[in-house]
């Protein structure tokens, strides 16, 4: 046109255009991502813990309707997360302030390992499950179960919830079907029990076995225990082997009883004192092998009329005990006629209780020697007896002091039999004839 100039745009004026738009459109973004950053920044720092404040507090800082929507449900899932956490930990302040275990699945700790001899094929897990009967856990068990997890282990159920109860029910699952398992091993292991006890039986009625109550049950025990695995302290062996390999002890230690009964019959007087003392010897190591000469000692009372403290004389001589025997070799022998002639002025009760008074003094020397020996008051009675001392007074004495000696269970039971130390016709061919009674000292 005439009169005017057209102006041509520089390139700096394009150029100041688009950065214009650029900033007019970047800057607010930039601005809105600084405030959501500030408003998450101040949540943190707050402990804010409820949506309403924590959307609030996004609000505040500017963020954007859109904004504070997208995070709402992240913020709800943590809300979910942390009331999880805090009802176990709750929980568990709880259960401390009770002092009771706060876990709903307490750790179980090993069965104490056991130190009496096996007796049996059941486990003790099988047993333990069977009296526990166990009980699912409630829901609101499971939740707590699942907060401890998602407290233990965030980053393995990335912060949900739903994740860590879901982990809980499937760790109850678990817990429920081990509790089964091993109530079914249980009725398996009862099976095979009862049926070695009952194949036992019927080898014992075959053999005509005849035992104390006690030696047959520690017999059974072995052919229960023979079928377990030998890592598991068995010998691996099948129920009918088991039965054969201890059915026949059973039968020769029967026989071995049967034979005690022979000794003390008519026949006695027609063997000499040292054939019968041979005879019986010869038993009486069989006896001792197995730890049965207890049982020995009463099978000579009850079956040969021999009279309690010489049996267990015979079965557990008194020089068997170098200690014991040698207090007793060098205790003096008392006499009561002579002690009646040094004490005319004395009565027979007062030389009675005199005799009594001087056992007490060889009692209390003896005494302390029986600890851990396994030796026999009677028998130690016996040698007293022969010796002028008062045995019933010794015995008494053992009797009022078991906890002070610690006298064993075996010990004690001798303790309890009836005792009149009056010799009968076998005491006298079996023990006085054949030198039982002497002592010597041992070096």
């Amino acid at each position: 046109m005439a009169g005017y100039k057209l102006h041509q745009p520089s390139v700096f004026g394009r150029i100041g255009t688009s950065l214009g738009s650029y900033l007019a459109e970047s800057i607010p973004k930039e601005v809105d991502r600084q405030r959501l950053a500030s408003g998450l920044e101040n949540i943190e720092k707050s402990g804010n813990k409820s949506p309403l404040s924590q959307a609030a507090s996004l609000i505040r800082s500017g963020a954007n309707e859109s904004q504070v929507n997208s995070f709402l449900p992240l913020i709800r899932q943590q809300e979910q997360a942390n009331a999880l956490i805090k009802q176990s930990q709750q929980n568990k302040q709880s259960q401390q302030n009770k002092q009771t275990p706060a876990n709903p699945y307490p750790k179980r700790e090993p069965e104490p390992q056991q130190k009496e001899k096996l007796v049996s094929v059941t486990t003790p897990e099988g047993t333990q499950a069977t009296l526990e009967n166990y009980i699912p856990k409630t829901f609101e068990q499971l939740q707590i179960r699942a907060g401890e997890l998602m407290e233990a282990q965030p980053g393995l159920y990335g912060n949900d919830p739903a994740k860590a109860l879901a982990a809980a029910q499937a760790e109850e699952g678990q817990a429920q079907a081990i509790n089964q398992a091993y109530q079914t091993r249980r009725g398996n292991e009862e099976a095979v029990q009862g049926r070695i006890k009952q194949g036992f039986q019927d080898q014992v009625k075959r053999l005509q076995a005849e035992v104390p109550g006690a030696v047959y049950s520690d017999i059974e025990d072995k052919a229960i225990n023979a079928v377990k695995p030998i890592d598991k302290g068995g010998e691996g062996l099948t129920e009918q082997q088991a039965q054969k390999k201890y059915g026949k002890e059973l039968d020769d230690i029967s026989r071995e009883y049967k034979a005690v009964d022979t000794v003390g019959d008519l026949s006695i007087l027609t063997r000499s004192p040292t054939e019968n003392k041979r005879t019986l010897g010869s038993l009486r190591s069989k006896f001792e092998d197995r730890d049965d000469l207890e049982n020995f000692a009463l099978k000579m009372v009850a079956s040969n009329g021999i009279s309690p403290s010489k049996a267990f004389l015979f079965a557990k001589p008194v020089s068997d005990y170098k200690e014991i025997n040698n207090e007793l070799v060098k205790t003096p022998e008392l006499n009561k006629r002579k002690l009646v002639q040094e004490n005319e002025n004395l009565s027979f009760p007062e030389i009675d209780q005199l005799i009594k008074d001087k056992t007490i003094v060889v009692a209390k020397k003896i005494a302390p020697l029986l600890k851990g020996t396994g030796a026999s008051p009677l028998a130690i009675a016996e040698e007293l007896n022969a010796r002028g001392y008062d045995p019933k007074t010794w015995l008494k004495f053992i009797d009022d002091n078991r906890k002070k000696y610690d006298i064993t269970e075996s010990q004690g039971r001798e303790l309890a039999i009836p005792e009149n130390f009056l010799s009968t016709m076998n005491d006298f061919w079996l023990f006085t004839l054949s030198g039982l009674d002497k002592l010597v000292e041992i070096k």
